[in-house]
């Protein structure tokens, strides 16, 4: 197997972890990974290499832009592009990107971790280094909703420069529908909220902080914790209705399969593809990474990808019968 030091993007196959492709071109840390809606085409963000924008199907590399991006998100219509930068700015561009950014949102954060396109491409929810996700309509660009993770304080507000925060939001994910937003953090709560800011449910996740979640359909979620838990709720209920076996020293990142069907989940240099609705699990693998950045299935379902700081590895998540 490659070295981690190599900051290689590998193919591998899910079942006999063979390397079947390298991606040349990768020399710097990795901080996320993201495809385009159609599967067509894979991008990996660095804060020292830029965004690269590669052949999903040929492992080439098609196309290169020099900003220090901590992600690169291109919405669900595949239109529009959103980096982020390292001073608290999302630049927008169209997709595919055809040089300079059409525009930028500035943000209060001093640092953006991630965000996400809402269903219909209109809102970009974005997280930070603060205890509020922010969520942005893109046709006026302007913020139209702050949201605070302070179960002490459940209003909108902003906060000055200069201060730190012992809790931040860790994850936020839009419902399929497009009609709420779910946010984590890292007291451990998981909140589900209007688009307007309003406080739906505060659920009491995990013991530490939230480190991924997702919808599965409208009406249910899935959360992963630093307590190695992963956890699927009831939201109409906020109850929770399956708890799978502790995955040690925890869980960093989860995706479910766009088919509802699978859960995967890493944790350091352990990657479990889970069936969903009851907990089994399916498949492990020890990659020669850790992964602790991204984890995602393409559009079709047939490709598992997960990156570490020092690496990316794609799999073939089925094979034929």
């Amino acid at each position: 197997m490659a070295s981690g030091r190599e900051h290689t993007l590998r193919e591998w196959d899910l079942d006999q972890a063979c390397a079947l492709q390298t991606l040349s071109g990768l020399t710097d840390r990795i901080e996320q990974i993201s495809l385009s809606p159609d599967g067509r085409t894979l991008l990996t963000a660095s804060r020292a290499g830029g965004v690269r924008f590669w052949e999903a199907a040929t492992g080439r590399l098609i196309g290169h832009l020099s900003v220090r991006g901590r992600f690169a998100e291109v919405s669900p219509n595949g239109k529009q592009l959103a980096i982020g930068i390292t001073d608290g700015v999302v630049l927008l561009y169209s997709f595919p990107p055809g040089g300079e950014p059409l525009r930028q949102l500035t943000t209060n954060f001093h640092r953006v971790m991630s965000a996400q396109f809402s269903p219909d491409s209109r809102l970009l929810a974005i997280r930070g280094d603060h205890p509020i996700a922010q969520v942005w309509d893109l046709g006026s660009d302007k913020l139209v909703a702050s949201l605070l993770h302070d179960e002490r304080v459940p209003s909108v507000v902003f906060f000055p420069d200069g201060q730190n925060f012992d809790v931040v939001v860790t994850g936020l994910a839009f419902s399929p529908d497009g009609q709420r937003l779910a946010t984590g953090s890292q007291d451990g709560l998981l909140r589900l909220w209007t688009l307007g800011g309003k406080d739906l449910r505060i659920l009491r996740a995990h013991e530490g902080a939230v480190n991924a979640l997702g919808f599965v359909g409208t009406t249910h979620m899935v959360s992963a914790g630093a307590d190695g838990l992963i956890k699927v709720w009831n939201l109409l209920t906020g109850q929770s209705v399956l708890t799978y076996k502790r995955q040690l020293p925890y869980v960093s990142r989860l995706a479910v399969s766009p088919d509802g069907k699978r859960l995967a989940s890493t944790s350091d240099h352990d990657l479990k593809i889970w069936e969903l609705e009851t907990g089994i699990d399916l498949l492990s693998l020890k990659p020669d990474i850790r992964l602790e950045q991204t984890i995602l299935f393409s559009p079709d379902n047939l490709h598992l990808a997960a990156a570490g700081f020092d690496g990316v590895r794609i799999w073939r998540a089925t094979t034929e019968e």
